[in-house]
């Protein structure tokens, strides 16, 4: 995004070649049925590689390789501004009473983002089964507008996840809503934020990063990127990982 910078970022990317770890860009596309495949290869971490991957996943993914020690590899499949509902499979939105759209009911024969289960069609379903440790997510100001029921849809959401990795137990690590100014919005944001505490609650093997400390008002996507990856990290060692004082 212009005028959003990295914290370090050149610092970040000097660093970043590291053969131990790989990365795999899953490329946007939308779909209204399941689809089977998806574009994208991995890549060898590099500063070519990192400099087009979430900076929070890439991060997280780096200082997990350096402490365990082990090869890493981390799977990227985002769209910024983005509802849950576009992640979510048909059966976990019937579960919450959503209704899936159509092209009839659209009134035209191509999806959009925001679209319910249209992302998670074309760029979740493809690479579902994959051999993977846990999830990490970081969603949720497209959800600020209409808050209540945002607990209940992650809830959904990951128990269909798992469902579709047939692990009823993977870890599920996310950041709650960045503290940005939100204009006109700003008074349902704490909302938002109190659904997110309580699907940590509601979630089992979950854990939520808190972010009110190291954002923006100024900007939607804080620099701080640094700090987030390693809150998740500190989830995933102590929680996934097991190693013990963390």
């Amino acid at each position: 995004y212009l005028n959003t910078p990295i914290l370090h970022a050149d610092r970040i990317l000097m660093n970043a070649a590291d053969s131990a770890l790989r990365l795999f860009h899953v490329t946007r596309a939308l779909s209204y049925t399941p689809m089977d495949d998806c574009k994208g290869q991995w890549e060898t971490s590099s500063a070519e590689s990192a400099i087009t991957f979430s900076a929070v996943g890439f991060q997280f993914a780096r200082k997990l390789q350096a402490i365990l020690g082990v090869p890493v590899g981390i799977i990227e499949s985002s769209w910024g501004g983005t509802p849950i509902e576009a992640w979510m499979d048909s059966a976990s939105l019937s579960s919450v009473g959503r209704s899936l759209p159509s092209a009839t009911k659209t009134g035209s024969a191509k999806p959009n983002p925001h679209d319910p289960a249209s992302l998670y069609n074309a760029m979740v379903n493809p690479v579902a089964g994959y051999g993977i440790r846990g999830f990490l997510w970081y969603q949720g100001e497209a959800n600020r507008v209409h808050p209540s029921g945002y607990a209940r849809l992650m809830e959904a959401m990951v128990r269909g996840w798992r469902q579709a990795w047939r692990q009823d137990s993977l870890p599920f690590y996310f950041v709650q809503i960045a503290p940005y100014a939100y204009g006109k919005d700003a008074d349902s944001v704490p909302y938002l934020r109190e659904q997110q505490a309580l699907a940590a609650r509601l979630i089992p093997h979950s854990g939520m990063v808190v972010t009110t400390d190291v954002g923006s008002e100024f900007t939607i996507h804080p620099p701080d990127k640094t700090t987030v990856a390693r809150r998740l990290l500190y989830w995933a060692l102590g929680d996934t990982y097991g190693r013990k004082g963390i």
